[in-house]
């Protein structure tokens, strides 16, 4: 009898508790529905004199004033669902450096998981903690900064809300991270020379953004979640993220640095019975901030003895291959003299629909050979709703080939003009202008082109290019044009190509397969997903 007494007590307990417990959990958000802009989280200003040691600990008592920020929302697996572990972050800044503080507890450190430590490695093995900047608050354009729980280093650059990311830019910043029986902490250290943005007086905001990766659960989270539908570069969209409170009195920071190099060659082939003496190989690159928003790179007898080497791969088909550029002066602000690109700078998803400029024209034959840089000069930045590029390069005459039947290349100049504005919403249109004086083949070749990039809404866009080549002794039919729609969706996805290119086209400084061709595809793909079973139990509070 007494065990039936609390048994009829225990089920008229849980009765009266169920509209409580009803009311602690909480639906799945609409991820399609979140405003952004909605979420604000505030920095705070570090007193003169003081700084976070940036040593992983996040012990120090500067943290204490910034407020917390936290309220993660899962993407995968369960969209709209809390993040299953407590995620939190800081921010602090000072004259010098933006900081930031992210605690990533765990209720099982064991499961914790990282094995990439190499710079700029992909960090998808194992969990990672990561930051998108949008310095300018103008929903396009951004800075990337991601980290693991080894204290690895990935950063990258996204420009147009996602149409390109390049991951080949490369900041100076620091980042520390420790782990414990709570979970793993990440300190960060950026300063403000790395990042490009208007001086203010006063109060200012920026985009913001931050992630996290749980490899174990297959979960990512983020501070402003995003649809399933935008997929891996959701996180890339400058409009996704929220905004950044409490900046004032900002001063950017004018760059100056100069990398001066010395690199003497002594060499004999006792095969060819040729030596090899080069004692002149020494040069310079500099880069200087000639104003808040515009930045000049400068280079003599540029030397990219350091640059990383291209993947070895068996071509088999009658087109040259397209490889990714990695040769630093250009990589840096590549995606603003891209055209008729999406996707990576590192070409994982090909060259695109029509590009005109392939930077590895410059400076390398067609099979490879270097071709030594004489002088270099490029300007790029903003000015006002307008992003500027402008670059002149200057190649001197080489001689290449066998020692016994040389060719010898004569000099050139190259030099490319990019004008982009925003326009609508998260759209923008722009025209290139591209020109080679001198070289091989004809006495100039000169390449203009528009390019219109429309963003309606958050799952189709529209992309369109028309261009015009020309070169002496060639006329008529030297155009070029071609669109690409896509609509993307969670379960689904179509798009519709085409690119129609003239038999005369000839942009020697793209990277062109083809010409005389009328290319139209049409391609769709469907994903069945299992309904997902979200069981929150946490409150979320309001965004922020």
């Amino acid at each position: 009898m007494l065990s039936s007494h609390r048994s009829t007590c225990l089920v008229l307990c849980l009765f009266a508790l169920a509209p409580r417990l009803a009311e602690g959990q909480q639906a799945p958000i609409d991820l399609a529905r979140i405003d952004p802009q909605t979420f604000h989280a505030m920095a705070a200003r570090l007193p003169k004199g003081q700084a976070p040691k940036i040593d992983g600990r996040l012990d120090d008592a500067v943290w204490e004033p910034a407020p917390v920020q936290g309220n993660f929302i899962q993407r995968e697996p369960s969209p709209g669902a809390p993040i299953s572990e407590r995620t939190e972050f800081r921010v602090l800044y000072d004259d010098r450096k933006i900081y930031f503080a992210l605690w990533a507890y765990d209720s099982d450190p064991r499961g914790i998981r990282a094995s990439e430590w190499k710079r700029d490695s992909g960090l998808a093995k194992g969990d990672q903690m990561r930051i998108v900047i949008d310095t300018f608050h103008d929903r396009r354009n951004g800075f990337y900064f991601a980290t693991n729980p080894l204290g690895a280093l990935k950063d990258a650059q996204y420009t147009d809300n996602a149409r390109v990311t390049n991951n080949d830019w490369n900041a100076v910043w620091e980042c520390r991270t420790t782990i414990d029986d709570k979970g793993w902490y990440a300190e960060i250290a950026i300063p403000f020379s790395q990042l490009r943005f208007k001086t203010a007086i006063g109060e200012t905001t920026w985009g913001l953004n931050v992630g996290r990766r749980i490899v174990r659960k297959n979960e990512e989270s983020y501070w402003v979640s995003y649809p399933r539908a935008q997929g891996a570069f959701g996180f890339a969209r400058l409009s996704n993220a929220g905004v950044l409170d409490g900046l004032r009195d900002l001063q950017s920071k004018r760059r100056f640095e100069v990398v001066p190099f010395l690199a003497p060659q002594v060499g004999y082939d006792n095969v060819a019975d040729v030596s090899t003496n080069k004692l002149d190989r020494y040069g310079v690159d500099a880069r200087i901030g000639l104003t808040d928003t515009l930045t000049a790179d400068l280079t003599y007898k540029t030397d990219f003895a350091q640059v990383e080497a291209d993947q070895e791969v068996v071509n088999v088909s009658r087109f040259s291959l397209f490889f990714p550029e990695k040769r630093q002066f250009f990589t840096e602000t590549a995606g603003l003299f891209n055209y008729g690109k999406s996707g990576t700078e590192n070409g994982d998803q090909g060259a695109g629909l029509l590009p005109l400029f392939y930077s590895r024209r410059i400076g390398l034959t067609g099979d490879g050979r270097e071709v030594p840089l004489l002088a270099g000069e490029r300007v790029t930045g903003r000015l006002g709703a307008y992003s500027v590029g402008l670059m002149n390069i200057e190649t001197d005459q080489a001689s290449v080939g066998s020692p016994n039947a040389p060719v010898l290349l004569p000099r050139a100049n190259y030099s490319v003009v990019r004008l982009k504005r925003n326009v609508f919403g998260y759209s923008s249109m722009g025209a290139i202008f591209l020109n080679r004086e001198g070289g091989t083949g004809a006495a100039f070749n000169r390449t203009a082109g528009v390019d219109l990039n429309l963003v309606l809404g958050k799952t189709t866009t529209l992309t369109a290019l028309a261009a015009k080549t020309f070169t002496p002794g060639s006329k008529g039919n030297d155009y070029a044009a071609g669109f690409d729609f896509a609509d993307q969706h969670d379960h689904y996805n179509y798009g519709v190509t085409y690119l129609d290119v003239g038999d005369n086209f000839n942009a020697e400084m793209g990277y062109i397969k083809r010409t005389d061709v009328r290319n139209p595809r049409v391609r769709g793909a469907w994903a069945w997903r299992r309904a997902a079973t979200i069981r929150a139990t946490r409150r979320r509070s309001a965004p922020g």
